[in-house]
């Protein structure tokens, strides 16, 4: 029945997207078609289809069955050293996707989703290697920007309305990495050993949210084993929870190079092994042909991996010779698009004495400095990099604003930095993809000695992406010691950080009076941060995760650590060694384990600062059957106009087993002019009471006292009430 429901949701749900994009017109007529295609398709057509083709899935032309091209994505149209991805022209670089989460709206989301989906149609891209949905669990993960945070259900949230958007446009997502892959360091040789708990409280909602309510149509298999099973090869994972559970009826892409058992990966549910290509890799037909000869495969399992494979493509059209749509390359309105993310999520840290906005008709001298002045990373390195269309360096938007009062200094110069209304300190992580990258010279430009700057002296170089975490919890070598000095020669210090995770900010954080988190901001978002700086826009981005004060208070410490320092992995998984990475703190991750054990994070969980102040009142719950319907006042009581993220929490004030004292469950972003106040209303329904009992196996809510808690962040609660269940 959940697999029925879910086939006719989706089919439902595409039927907008193929009205308006010219999919497939009758959903109710593409098993039938899967059907007729797979009976006329030979065993070796099958096999080369499950096989995969560099970043494309094998066509079968004499049966209509085009190529598929897939592309990473995340921050937009990755250009990719594949055949089908050369000569393209730039894309628009979005913002990284972490920011996006920052802006702690839907609808956001969905236009994000919707403008990078429209860059891949007019491209020729089927598939979008994309959006990450991995929790972010620890700072140094080199892939935490390209996803949505620490807390499960705003990540829900934020995903299934891009879901949505991408299949509206006619393109087809694959919801990533499935799953527990909280870290990029010997990702390939990394065992998850995670209780079932954890992966149903906090891994698994993302996708599953993206499979039962954005009714995504592709999903893509993790490096990492979990609990000492390959993520490719784990048939629980793709079969038992993905498919039977939550009814998903899409495709299962593995990540590049993820598979190395071949009768595993053949039974576990994956449908194509990317990037294929070698006779010798795991899915190659020659390997699957000895495999049905031994009586270790059967053929019913090929037809449903290229059942699996062609259905998805039918519902949304990609088969059809027209499917390119040229004219969805509207590279200014998506311009605008990815300068509106990064001016509702670029996040306010600290505002002492209220200094910050810097009004250009007040100040008179503005000094901008910085490795990342000239050169600001769009994004982090790796799969989510986009060539950027005209993109904005730090320096190029405060001197947009600030016209001649805005000086870049290329060194220190304490008698400039003295005399300065403010220092700009522009620092961050530097080898991502960097606005001198895609500079086009003109004649008689010397690029590399003009864009430079900062980034010829000896500042260590520190890569945050793919493949690479962190190594330092600290800025890269030179940066913190240049704010100090700025702050020493002049207390107006502002610190501009590029980052996809948190930093150590206890050595200078007292001695600077402005902190703007740009996270990776892309092409225009350097123009929304000094907007920000200015006052023409008053920030209200809030932080996704937990900042924390020292790496040590870190919930996932020990873990990282070890990985880190112990040089050899020591469990082996058929022809792979592997090291156990155990989540000792199960859900109490980010801010669950700062309540738990009652420590301070440097900033927490949802925090963020405006140039306006908001007041809340009037808390009000109502019982409606297992829903609870809670409604409450903001009010903006400031100058400017602003907006206001409220998160709802819900804390289990009596559990048979450990609960975090709270858990958000809700939150609304609310845009009040000055002195202006709305009623905000949100329902929880029994799932956010739930908890998965681990001896029953199954979800369970308690009768008893249940608060809920509001507040502006997860320790700023400005109402509180008890309802009972």
């Amino acid at each position: 029945m959940m697999f029925s429901k879910c086939f006719a949701g989706v089919a439902a749900f595409l039927l907008l997207g193929a009205a308006l994009f010219g999919g497939v017109k009758d959903a109710k007529n593409v098993e039938a078609e899967v059907q007729r295609l797979l009976s006329r398709m030979t065993l070796d057509e099958k096999l080369a289809m499950i096989h995969g083709c560099g970043f494309n899935i094998a066509p079968v032309k004499r049966l209509g069955i085009l190529p598929v091209n897939m592309s990473d994505a995340s921050m937009g149209l990755r250009i990719t050293p594949w055949p089908h991805s050369k000569g393209l022209e730039p894309s628009t670089a979005f913002p990284a996707t972490i920011l996006l989460a920052a802006t702690w709206e839907p609808d956001m989301a969905a236009e994000f989703a919707k403008a990078v989906a429209e860059e891949f149609r007019a491209r020729n891209m089927h598939v979008l290697l994309g959006p990450g949905v991995n929790i972010y669990r620890y700072p140094l993960c080199g892939r935490n920007y390209e996803y949505m945070g620490e807390d499960p259900f705003l990540s829900a949230s934020m995903v299934v309305p891009y879901v949505q958007a991408v299949l509206n446009v006619g393109v087809l997502p694959v919801v990533k990495h499935f799953v527990a892959n909280n870290s990029e360091n010997r990702r390939k040789n990394s065992n998850s050993v995670v209780s079932e708990r954890a992966l149903r409280e906090i891994y698994f909602p993302a996708f599953k949210a993206a499979v039962q309510k954005g009714n995504t149509l592709g999903i893509m298999n993790a490096y990492n084993l979990l609990n000492g099973t390959y993520c490719g090869e784990n048939k629980w994972l793709l079969k038992d929870v993905l498919r039977k559970e939550w009814g998903f009826k899409g495709m299962v892409v593995s990540d590049w190079d993820s598979l190395w058992n071949s009768e595993l990966a053949a039974n576990s549910g994956v449908d194509i092994e990317m990037p294929g290509g070698k006779q010798t890799r795991v899915m190659a037909p020659k390997v699957m042909k000895r495999l049905l000869a031994e009586g270790k495969l059967s053929e019913k399992e090929i037809d449903a991996k290229v059942a699996d494979l062609i259905r998805p493509s039918l519902m949304l059209g990609l088969y059809d010779e027209n499917w390119k749509k040229p004219e969805l390359n509207k590279l200014e309105e998506h311009a605008k698009v990815a300068l509106d993310t990064a001016r509702r999520g670029i996040t306010l840290l600290k505002n002492a004495d209220a200094f910050l906005p810097l009004e250009p008709e007040k100040v008179e001298r503005i000094v901008v400095i910085g490795p990342n002045a000239r050169n600001t990373p769009t994004t982090g390195a790796g799969s989510g990099g986009v060539r950027p269309e005209n993109p904005v360096s730090i320096w190029d938007a405060v001197r947009k604003i600030y016209g001649d009062k805005a000086e870049l200094l290329d060194n220190f110069d304490g008698d400039k930095i003295k005399a300065a209304d403010a220092v700009l300190v522009c620092v961050g992580f530097n080898t991502g993809l960097k606005i001198r990258d895609f500079r086009k010279k003109k004649k008689g430009d010397s690029i590399s000695s003009e864009q430079a700057g900062f980034n010829k002296r000896k500042f260590e170089k520190v890569k945050e992406g793919e493949g690479c975490d962190r190594k330092s919890f600290a800025l890269p070598k030179g940066q913190p010691e240049l704010i100090a000095k700025c702050a020493e020669a002049n207390p107006n210090t502002v610190v501009m950080v590029t980052a996809g995770g948190g930093i150590d900010m206890i050595p200078w954080l007292h001695k600077v009076k402005a902190i703007l988190w740009m996270y990776y901001p892309g092409q225009n978002g350097c123009l929304a941060a000094a907007e920000i700086l200015a006052g023409t826009v008053n920030p209200s981005g809030k932080l996704p995760f937990t900042m924390d004060r020292t790496l040590e208070d870190n919930a996932a410490y020990a873990d990282f650590h070890l990985q880190w320092s112990d040089p050899k992995p020591k469990k082996k998984a058929g022809i792979r060694t592997y090291q156990d990475v155990v989540y000792k703190e199960g859900i109490f991750l980010g801010y669950r384990h700062y309540d738990k054990t009652g420590k301070k994070p440097l900033f927490p969980f949802g925090f963020g600062l405006s140039y306006t102040t908001f007041k809340y009142s009037n808390l009000k719950l109502e019982n409606d059957g297992d829903a609870v319907k809670v409604s409450f006042t903001i009010e903006n009581t400031g100058e400017r106009d602003g907006a206001e993220t409220a998160q709802l929490y819900v804390g289990d004030v009596e559990a048979s087993v450990p609960r975090p004292p709270k858990e958000l469950k809700g939150f609304k972003k609310v845009f009040l002019k000055a002195g202006e106040s709305k009623k905000v209303e949100i329902t929880l329904d029994k799932d956010a009471f739930a908890f998965w009992h681990p001896e029953k196996r199954k979800w369970v809510v308690e009768p008893g006292a249940f608060d809920i808690l509001v507040g502006a962040s997860s320790e700023d609660i400005r109402l509180k009430a008890q309802t009972k269940k």
